[in-house]
């Protein structure tokens, strides 16, 4: 479970991105299987399907709206520690 600092945290990076990138919703979500868990986010959902990119095992974020592959590259590699803070927090009991 995260603690809420780190929700925090990642509500302020997906801010960040959706301002940087003129995004309608960034999130990051937790991988169980096939399913996604929403972890924490920020924009408006529209009806648009969602593009996603894989941060790590066990973690993925989503966006809605146009991210060139360039940006994708930048924000994987921008996103790797925050990636693993939330691996190490997840797999805390």
């Amino acid at each position: 479970m995260l603690t809420p600092q780190t929700k925090t945290a990642l509500e302020n990076t997906a801010k960040n991105i959706c301002r940087q990138h003129h995004l309608s919703q960034f999130y990051f979500a937790q991988s169980l299987g096939p399913r996604r868990h929403y972890l924490a986010g920020y924009g408006q959902q529209t009806f648009n399907p969602a593009q996603h990119l894989t941060l790590s095992e066990n973690v993925v974020v989503f966006w809605q709206g146009t991210l060139p592959d360039q940006a994708r590259t930048l924000i994987k590699q921008a996103l790797r520690p925050i990636a693993q803070m939330i691996e190490r927090e997840i797999s805390m009991p």
